[in-house]
């Protein structure tokens, strides 16, 4: 639902899978593109490119990969909810997202 819901709203949607056979699936439900996260020259492309990434995946996974996407002030907003708290956050990661170094 929040992909179609974006797609309506006019947003530029970029859909997160493990699975290469979701992608039609995400283009039928109003995908602009979709990302293969076990790949990672996929997930490179879109390093510090994110305003807002909402995350629905209900299984423990690590986060720190999909940090490293956000722009400064990005969001990570977590929707699903795994049985056990998700692994640690690299705190370097919040430190180095693009223009972090530079005062507002």
């Amino acid at each position: 639902m929040a992909v179609k819901l974006a797609h309506a709203m006019g947003a530029k949607v970029v859909l997160f899978t493990t699975s290469p056979g979701k992608k039609e699936d995400a283009r039928r439900l109003g995908a602009d593109e979709t990302v293969i996260s076990k790949n990672p020259e996929e997930m490179d492309r879109h390093l510090e490119s994110f305003h807002f990434i909402l995350d629905t995946v209900s299984a423990v996974h690590d986060l720190n990969p999909y940090l490293k996407l956000l722009k400064r002030d990005g969001v990570l907003c977590l929707l699903g909810v795994p049985p056990t708290p998700p692994p640690s956050i690299e705190a370097g990661i919040l430190f180095s997202n693009a223009g972090a170094s530079r005062v507002p």
